[in-house]
């Protein structure tokens, strides 16, 4: 436990971080779950509508400090390249 008033408010303000960050993780996770799910069932409106709202979800995230820069745009370009491979699969047929 810490002693100092400061080391005590350092910990109730990375409890709360932590708190805050993981339901926005949480919250990123369920989405990009249902986004890969479209895209299985080869829903191609449903999967457009969910990358445009992962995308800014994942973007308020790293703006806010939930996630670092580089992993949203990593995330952000691998979904988008899944959602554009798919696209052109059903373009073929």
């Amino acid at each position: 436990m810490p002693h100092s008033i400061s080391a005590k408010k350092r910990l109730r303000q990375s409890h709360l971080r932590h708190s805050r960050n993981k339901a926005v993780k949480s919250f990123l996770h369920t989405l990009k779950k249902k986004f890969l799910e479209a895209c299985n069932a080869k829903k191609i409106e449903d999967a457009e509508k969910l990358f445009r709202e992962l995308t800014s979800s994942f973007q308020k995230a790293a703006k806010r400090g939930a996630l670092h820069r580089n992993n949203v745009k990593r995330n952000i370009s691998r979904l988008g390249l899944r959602l554009a491979q798919l696209k052109k699969e059903t373009k073929k047929k």
